[in-house]
């Protein structure tokens, strides 16, 4: 007897978290652990990368040229600014994301970013379906555009500081979200929370036991098992944290950009104009005002407490042989 309905099927979906990769994470000193983290991680949140990235690699030449030497020079900020530590380029992970870029299918990662136009972006399905794309560039260039006050010439010159300038940006457009980065060491903020203090925007560690951040912290190192990547969380020489951003003035619809008509330049034109509503050089309006920066790392103890159990485990007495 045939049946009167046919196959039903049900999908249930949950809208991912989404991640935007630290440049520091993907092209510093963890070299190609960050680019695991990149092939990996695409599967479980909704990742997305600056569009610095991109411009780095547009000029992988100027930096694969260098000594190691020079490239400490070319990264070092000036004092004034004090920075707590600076990353190098990994020619390594330079090299690796270059390969991928010319040889493979960029989709293939499952990598969102805003290029200069829509045309150069890779958008994901919830832009597409339910935002003007015109309209998130138009305002994603406003917020980069305002932090640049803040920017010491040394910033101006550095691939790293440019590129968390584009990453923090990127998060106050999208409105939701993290960035994933890394620090040099488990007591030491990451580079992109230093460059924010230099900023002046204020960001506040949230110590291992801050009940909320134990929650999202359980469900990254979730979100790494289900990957296939806990030996990034055990790993000795990357100390990964996550960053969260409150900007509540970028919320504010009179800073919200209007999409181009249609009858206006092509998004894809670089010789676009800016739409005349939009206060992109409005001295009285700063959209940074009042943000706050919190963080956390993923790691899951204090280190002394892992020192004193390596210890404690290293003093017990070894079982008799034969």
């Amino acid at each position: 007897m045939d049946t009167l309905f046919p196959t039903l099927s049900v999908t249930l979906s949950q809208k991912r978290w989404i991640c935007i990769l630290d440049p520091t994470l993907i092209l510093g000193s963890p070299g190609l652990q960050g680019l695991a983290l990149a092939k990996y991680l695409g599967n479980f949140v909704e990742l997305w990368v600056a569009r610095e990235l991109w411009h780095i690699l547009d000029n992988t030449y100027f930096y694969l040229e260098r000594s190691e030497t020079e490239l400490q020079t070319l990264t070092e900020p000036d004092q004034r600014l004090q920075h707590a530590w600076t990353p190098h380029l990994d020619q390594e992970a330079i090299h690796a994301w270059e390969h991928i870029r010319l040889k493979t299918d960029l989709a293939g990662l499952k990598i969102s970013w805003l290029g200069d136009a829509v045309g150069q972006s890779c958008l994901p399905t919830w832009i597409k379906d339910g935002v003007d794309p015109e309209a998130i560039i138009q305002h994603y260039e406003f917020l980069a555009q305002s932090l640049e006050p803040q920017l010491s010439s040394t910033d101006r010159s550095q691939p790293f500081a440019l590129a968390c300038r584009e990453t923090v940006a990127l998060l106050a457009t999208l409105g939701t979200g993290m960035i994933l980065t890394c620090a040099p060491k488990p007591d030491h903020p990451p580079y992109i929370v230093d460059c924010l203090e230099t900023w002046q925007i204020p960001c506040q560690r949230r110590p291992l036991n801050d009940p909320i951040a134990e929650i999202s912290r359980r469900y990254w190192h979730h979100l790494f098992v289900h990957a296939g990547l806990p030996q990034l969380l055990w790993s000795p020489n990357l100390h990964l944290a996550v960053l969260h951003l409150n900007v509540p003035t970028a919320f504010h619809p009179s800073l919200r950009a209007t999409p181009w008509s249609e009858t206006e330049i092509a998004a894809d034109d670089f010789e676009s104009e800016w739409d005349a509503s939009l206060p992109l050089l409005t001295s009285e309006i700063n959209p940074w005002q009042s943000a706050q920066g919190y963080w956390y790392s993923l790691q899951t103890l204090p280190m002394p407490l892992l020192e004193d159990e390596n210890t404690s485990l290293s003093s017990q007495p070894k079982p008799a042989t034969a």
